[in-house]
């Protein structure tokens, strides 16, 4: 474990890895991910989805928690496999698909359900700031500013509520979080003190929206130098914001010049390694032409097994904007 003090705006991380590296290391942890998935994680998930629906509550909490998590671990095996061929093709053609943000969106509205039930056994690991922001700039990557919206709400009123853990460091994705309510117009609440000790993040949430992109372009080249710190360097309590899938994906920047498309504003392209083809550039709008089978055979077992689980959701997307 490394601890380097010192700016981490200030230039590339003497042990930022290589591309080729990370490729490799990708092309692992995905084939791991696939494999674990069809020999154990797919079987719990056809275990719920032909559980009986008149078991006892916690029995159901329960197996439709694990499958939730499985399908999590699904998705995760996609992202590794969608990353690693981004980077070897340099293009975001056959990456990212929608249908595949489907798998974490079970485990988000699950989590938020059990929590509104006051089902802690079934929710600590559910609501947590590191998937919330990762999950929200994926859906900024696939241009999907409706469920964006519908997601944000979700994660600010979850956190009003007390239905998520507020603990854990990870300052870029908590700077996703912001930079979300700020483009919905959302009053954010209070957060842990770890939401705004970052100088660099207050100053980019500051600039965002400037029509003269100049100055909003120096901050985010600042920032892409702290993602390659962040993507090598542990704190001292064995953190950092952008390990495993996300050590060469900047999605934080890319998420910034999604909303500032979705504004109508001009973008702030960033002559960095770390954006090189294909994060040069946003991919295209990406439709939901194709569902996730899994994903919608799950959803509709939760349905038949919690009733009132729609309602719930539905109240739980609405949030009112602040000017």
């Amino acid at each position: 474990m490394v601890n380097l003090v010192c700016d981490q705006t200030l230039g590339i991380a003497p042990k930022f890895l290589k591309r080729k590296t990370v490729i490799k290391k990708l092309k692992t942890l995905a084939e791991q991910r696939i494999t674990a998935f069809s020999e154990k994680n797919h079987r719990k998930v056809q275990n719920y989805l032909s559980f009986d629906s008149k078991a006892s509550p916690d029995e159901l909490d329960e197996i439709a928690s694990v499958a939730a998590q499985c399908l999590m671990s699904e998705h995760q095996a996609l992202l590794a496999r969608s990353l690693t061929h981004a980077l070897e093709t340099k293009s975001w053609d056959n990456c990212l698909r929608a249908e595949e943000l489907q798998l974490i969106r079970c485990r988000e509205l699950l989590g938020f359900y059990f929590s509104h039930k006051i089902r802690p056994k079934h929710q600590p690991n559910y609501m947590r700031a590191p998937s919330m922001g990762h999950y929200l700039g994926q859906l900024c990557l696939i241009n999907d500013l409706a469920e964006f919206q519908q997601t944000t709400a979700l994660y600010f009123n979850a956190h009003d509520r007390g239905y998520m853990s507020d603990t854990e460091k990870y300052r870029g994705q908590r700077f996703m979080l912001r930079l979300a309510a700020s483009f919905c117009r959302f009053d954010p609440g209070q957060w842990h003190s770890y939401s705004y000790d970052t100088p660099l993040y207050n100053e980019i949430l500051e600039h965002w929206q400037d029509e003269n992109p100049a100055q909003l372009q120096a901050l985010l080249l600042k920032a892409c130098h702290r993602h390659t710190y962040q993507s090598c360097v542990y704190d001292e309590d064995g953190e950092r914001d952008w390990g495993g899938y996300y050590s060469h994906l900047p999605i934080e920047i890319l998420m910034v010049q999604r909303l500032r498309q979705w504004r109508g504003l001009s973008a702030a392209p960033i002559d960095h390694i770390l954006m090189e083809a294909p994060f040069n550039k946003l991919p295209y709008r990406c439709e939901y032409e194709v569902r996730n089978p899994l994903a919608e055979q799950f959803m509709l077992k939760v349905r038949q097994d919690f009733p009132d689980f729609d309602a719930v959701i539905a109240e739980g997307i609405q949030r009112e904007s602040v000017a």
